[in-house]
Parts: C-alpha cells; structure tokens; sequence
C-alpha cells in the first residue's frame, strides 16, 4: 500500500504513524522514518574575487558563500566538488591567457536542489610581458644634465630604472602614452641632475599591471661634460702686450679639449680687425 502524506512545509518529521483497521476492529500501526522537507535551494555570494589581471594561471582562487552543503558545478573547471556552508575557497583549473567573463558557480544540496547560478568577476590572464624600444637617443656629448630620453612601449606600466640613472619623470607608462613615452634622466635618487662622467650602463624596465617585467631597455651610452675647452698655449708667446701678425703668418693655439669643426669669434680691441673669426679643424688646432 503506498499512502501520500498532505503537503506539508519545510522540516524535519519524526515521530509519525500509520494505523490500520480492519473491519473486525483489529489494529495496526506502523511508525514511518524520520524524513525532512527540503523545497529551498542554496544561496550564493561573491567573498574575495579572482585578482585581477594575473600572470600566475595555476593558483586562481575564488572564495564564496553559501547557506547550504552541498555539489558544486563549475564552468571554468576547478575544485573540489563538495561545498560546506558558510564561505568556501576554490581553485580554478589552469586556464590559458584571456579575459574570462563566462565562470559560473552553482551548488545543489542532498534534496536536489539547484542553487541560481553565482557569476564570477570578469578576471584577466595575462603572461606576456611588455617590449620596449628605443625612440630617441640621448645626444652624445652633452652638457646638459638632465637629458631626455624616448621610448615606446606595446603595454602600459610602471617603470623602473637600473644602473647610474633614474628619473624624475612620471614612474608610469599609460596606455595614451605607451607609444611615445619621453622621460628625464637622473642619477638613481631619481631627483639629483646627472654629474660629468661617462653612462653606459642606464636601463629601463616597464612592468605590466599583472606583475610581467620587459626585458631590460639598455639606454644609449652617453657622456655628459659640461667643462668648457681652454686655451693652454699660443703662439706667438701668449701675455705678449701687443702681437704684430701679417697676413701670411700663422697662428697656433692648442685647447685642452678635441674640438669639432666650428667657428671660433675672437674678440679684438682693435677696430680695424673686429668682426674676424678663425676656423678651428678637428682635435688640437694648429
């Protein structure tokens, strides 16, 4: 005989009973096993999302609530499969680079029923780190001592700077600047101007937003030198009060530094020759 019981609400029943009589008045009764209603289906909540971007695929973990125990069902394959009430932590199975939009999380709980389907944060994966090139060389020599520098970027990111050289620009590269990104060098204080001396060992590193280092940018060597050429002997015999030079004569100077080809303006107390310049050839002019 199978007997159906009138709808009853959510619980635990003990203690019930089924009596039968037959029409001699004989009696029978027959206690049925404890049972329990359950019609409500757990409830989800987002706890901690998946950092976001990541370049670490293997350790993705998601933590989330629910009101009951129960099996989870992943989209975006993960574990373990059983849930405890109350908050629970899971890791989602390697997943290849991408932005990851579609993760759902549901729980169905021993009287089967089927939780609403909890959305994962949109997160991203990301593992390429960014390329750097050089724009614009440092001139070479230059007095100036705080010299620019450009380069481009295939991402956005915070820089770092290596060897004798910092920078007091901007210590992030945006993605509206990623393509032409010009900065100003320092010493490594990031704040001091540059001293005279040779640089060949200044580079750059851009990290992206999830934790990926470029390669080293090596910066061109450069010198900066800021000390003007002086005159270290003339001839004729230099402090002379007054030199006498025809035409045909020549004058030999010799300046402390190698020159580059230019005019050099001397200057004359005398009006008949003001306004005459020489012409300095490379190294010592003779």
């Amino acid at each position: 005989m199978t007997v159906s019981f009138a709808a009853l609400p959510d619980g635990t029943y003990g203690g019930c009973t089924i009596t039968v009589t037959d029409s001699a008045g004989n009696s029978v009764t027959i206690y049925v096993n404890q049972f329990t209603i359950d019609t409500i289906a757990p409830v989800l909540q987002p706890v901690d999302n998946v950092t976001t971007p990541t370049n670490d695929n293997a350790t993705l973990s998601y933590t989330f609530s629910s009101t009951e125990a129960g099996t989870i069902t992943y989209v975006c394959s993960g574990s373990p499969d059983n849930a405890s009430k109350d908050n629970n932590t899971i890791k989602f199975n390697p997943l290849a680079e991408g932005t990851y939009d579609n993760c759902t999380i549901t729980v169905t709980d021993s009287a089967e029923n089927t939780s609403t389907a909890l959305e994962v944060e949109e997160f991203k994966i990301d593992k390429t780190a960014p390329e750097l090139d050089q724009l614009t060389a440092v001139p070479t020599p230059t007095d100036n001592t705080t010299p620019a520098y450009s380069f481009k970027s295939t991402e956005p990111g915070t820089n770092s700077y290596g060897g004798s050289c910092g920078s007091s620009s901007t210590s992030a590269t945006s993605d509206e600047t990623k393509d032409n990104v010009t900065i100003i060098l320092t010493q490594p204080d990031n704040s001091t101007a540059l001293i005279e001396a040779l640089y060949d060992d200044c580079s750059i590193t851009v990290t992206d937003s999830a934790g990926n280092p470029s390669n080293q940018l090596e910066v061109n060597t450069f010198e900066v030198d800021t000390t003007a050429p002086t005159v270290s002997s003339t001839s004729p015999t230099d402090n002379l009060s007054s030199v006498s030079v025809s035409v045909s004569d020549n004058i030999s100077v010799t300046f402390s530094d190698s020159m580059d080809n230019t005019s050099v303006t001397t200057n004359f107390s005398n009006t008949t020759c003001s306004g005459y310049s020489f012409q300095v050839s490379s190294d010592n002019f003779s």
